[in-house]
């Protein structure tokens, strides 16, 4: 089930006020960029667990924002117990197919579960795009100055631009996730190339964003079947582009793709 377009840009809005409200503790802040990542990510097709859901907009409604029309939109992976409905369906909605598909035991729901994730896991590898060569010209679609207004970092590799439904993956390199970590290594590493990128676009002189073509099929750009719907650009801090220099640091792994697909993400921090 994916969210609507209306309701998911409501909802970036929505945390995107509440970071900038000064009002977070920690912990909340933390959690509030971890969800950004993951909804810049996976656009409108993010997955939310009830819990998430409730969680994130007992957060923003206590910073300003308005109650939230978002809701989980997908059921938890809990196996079913006999005479027990799941809290996302209400009994006297679910029809026969419905039942009957609770009905699986719980090795095949499973079974089911572990399929998807490896078929998600492959299409990440896959659709994770960036620019065959961020230097070309025939890639170049835009270049725009940014104030530090205009955008907000999400992770060591990835920005929003104000305004824009999906977030811009930045290209030429890869840093470690900080929501879903894969290892706790590059959760930590992770961390600090966020914190690093943060400080380069903070103590820079000018910005600039280069938006440039995605690894995608024809025809996709702009869709969720082209990274997850985010932009691809080359982010440059008074002439560098980040990716070197965050490279350089020890903080990011280079990483090029082909015309229309990538190679593995490259992860050495977890191998």
């Amino acid at each position: 089930m994916s969210m609507n377009p209306n309701d998911f840009a409501s909802l970036i809005d929505k945390i995107d006020s509440a970071l900038k409200s000064g009002q977070l503790n920690s912990w909340q802040s933390t959690y509030l960029s971890d969800m950004r990542t993951k909804l810049n990510r996976y656009g409108t097709k993010t997955r939310l667990s009830e819990k998430q859901a409730a969680k994130l907009h007992q957060i923003v409604a206590a910073h300003g924002a308005t109650r939230s029309r978002f809701h989980p939109n997908v059921i938890p992976f809990k196996a079913a117990t006999p005479g027990h409905t799941p809290r996302s369906l209400s009994a006297s909605k679910l029809n026969s197919r419905q039942l009957r598909r609770w009905r699986l035991t719980r090795s095949t729901r499973w079974s089911v579960v572990a399929l998807a994730l490896a078929a998600a896991l492959w299409a990440i590898q896959r659709a994770d795009g960036t620019s065959v060569d961020p230097n070309s010209i025939s890639t170049q679609y835009s270049v725009r100055a940014l104030a530090l207004s205009d955008f907000s970092v999400t992770d060591g590799d990835t920005i929003r631009v104000f305004g824009d439904n999906a977030g811009t993956r930045l290209v030429g390199f890869n840093t470690p996730e900080t929501f879903e970590p894969r290892c706790a290594a590059g959760l930590e590493l992770g961390r600090r190339a966020t914190q690093r990128l943060t400080e380069l676009v903070t103590s820079a002189k000018a910005i600039e964003l280069q938006v440039v073509r995605c690894a995608c099929k024809p025809g996709t750009d702009g869709t969720d079947d082209c990274n997850y719907g985010r932009s691809c650009g080359v982010l440059r801090v008074d002439g560098q582009d980040v990716g070197p220099i965050l490279i350089s640091e020890g903080l990011a792994a280079p990483f090029y793709c082909g015309a229309t697909s990538c190679p593995p993400t490259p992860r050495p921090w977890c191998d």
